[in-house]
């Protein structure tokens, strides 16, 4: 998986993110859940029970994506899923602990986004070492999941995607950009992968205002919540 973007607003951002996975692994459900003191939210994954995106009402948002900087080949078994140690992020007071504190020894590569109010933080795993870099939340940002877009289709995807917003700064208008970047739109995948753009979320925030949306291309009924955030 996937297809990730975010975008700064003048009150807050708006973040994107194409699910391109298995099409038994499609989310059914928008699990709401008490950790630490706190409400945690987010789309599960029916095989793992982990997610690829949550979010809580302390304001924190953490994206995963498979892959670090390339594909890997796999080596299995491995001792945690990714989707599971992203829930993880919330035992920790903050992404920086979590970051320096995790034990990240035989997970498979892979990249978390992490977002809080005018922070933006990316992790990559390669399977050795943690690779941190704090990223402008002024800046638009685009991602692609190196399992499933080499460089050449990530650079291309993230061209037309920064000349598109240029226009294009709604959310419905981002969303439009992201439905045209479904993977079997992009890829061909072949039959016997099924692998597919399942689902398209966008997270909204506003002030303390967040809004979540997940649509999925397989079920009818999207899934939504809307948070209003703990001020601090």
């Amino acid at each position: 998986m996937c297809t990730v973007s975010f975008v700064p607003t003048k009150s807050g951002f708006i973040f994107s993110n194409n699910r391109d996975e298995h099409i038994a692994r499609a989310a059914t459900q928008l699990v709401d859940q008490k950790i630490n003191h706190l409400n945690l939210f987010y789309p599960q994954d029916p095989v793992s029970k982990g997610s690829w995106i949550a979010f809580a009402d302390d304001g924190r948002l953490v994206c995963l994506l498979n892959g670090a900087v390339q594909k890997h080949k796999r080596t299995p078994p491995y001792r945690l899923s990714r989707g599971q140690l992203l829930l993880q992020v919330f035992d920790f007071k903050n992404f920086s602990d979590f970051v320096h504190l995790i034990d990240l020894y035989n997970i498979e590569p892979f990249t978390l986004i992490f977002l809080k109010k005018n922070a933006c933080t990316e992790l990559r795993w390669d399977g050795i070492t943690k690779h941190i870099k704090i990223l402008d939340p002024s800046e638009v940002h685009i991602w692609s999941s190196c399992t499933l877009y080499d460089a050449q289709m990530s650079k291309r995807k993230e061209r037309q995607f920064l000349l598109d917003i240029q226009k294009d700064t709604s959310p419905e208008e981002i969303f439009d950009v992201h439905r045209r970047m479904k993977y079997e739109d992009l890829m061909e995948p072949k039959a016997h992968e099924l692998i597919f753009t399942t689902s398209i979320t966008q997270l909204i925030r506003q002030d303390n205002d967040l809004q979540f949306a997940l649509h999925s291309t397989i079920y009818k009924d999207p899934l939504r919540k809307k948070i209003r955030l703990k001020s601090k």
